[in-house]
């Protein structure tokens, strides 16, 4: 086995409690190779909150020592009670509902603490889409263009989606005032440099 050859273990696992659960089941396989003596010393915990270089960095000069028991068991304990209360509860609404569920060809009614949370919010998301209105919406964009250069500057509405059509149309007569004008004002200038990161 590999930890037979480590002089430390350091946790890199998911920064929630079903991280502290994982890294205990780690240990489990590797704490027959770690000498009794020194094993809460050689094991360590990384916090981290994301995979950027200083995030990591960061993580590794303030290492935790070690994981933490007591919210690995209590992610123990909430899987026992999932699975209790969704055989429990699964059955209950079974036998309630027989003749409704017999009538709809199905055999049984699961329940499940998640389960039944992320079904009411995909029931929810779907009545918004069954209910939805398509409303009409405007975008200011103007484009201008410089006699010097030759070259067209594009300009966008800063507040992007406009559903008030007077506000629009008020917007759209003050830029045909400007058509054709030989000067324009520039109040401000802003200029970005972005850098895609990795995801």
């Amino acid at each position: 086995m590999v930890s037979a050859n480590c002089d430390f273990i350091v946790l890199w696992l998911d920064c929630d409690k079903e991280g502290e659960n994982i890294c205990f089941e780690v240990l489990d396989i590797c704490k027959r190779n770690i000498p009794r003596s020194t094993r809460t010393q050689r094991v360590y915990r990384a916090k981290f909150s994301s995979i950027a270089k200083k995030d990591i960095v960061t993580a590794f000069e303030d290492l935790k020592h070690p994981p933490n028991y007591n919210e690995s068991l209590s992610v123990d304990a909430r899987q026992v009670l999932d699975l209790k209360i969704g055989v429990a509860f699964s059955r209950f609404q079974t036998t309630r509902l027989m003749s409704s569920i017999k009538r709809a060809g199905i055999r049984m009614l699961t329940y499940g603490p998640c389960q039944t949370p992320t079904l009411g919010f995909c029931v929810d998301q779907a009545e918004k889409i069954k209910k939805f209105v398509p409303e009409p919406l405007w975008r200011v964009h103007a484009e201008i263009l410089d006699d010097r250069t030759g070259k067209i500057h594009t300009m966008k509405w800063s507040r992007g989606k406009i559903f008030d059509k007077s506000a629009v149309s008020a917007i759209h007569h003050r830029l045909q005032m400007y058509n054709g004008a030989k000067e324009a004002e520039v109040l401000s200038t802003k200029v970005e440099v972005l850098k895609q990161v990795r995801p």
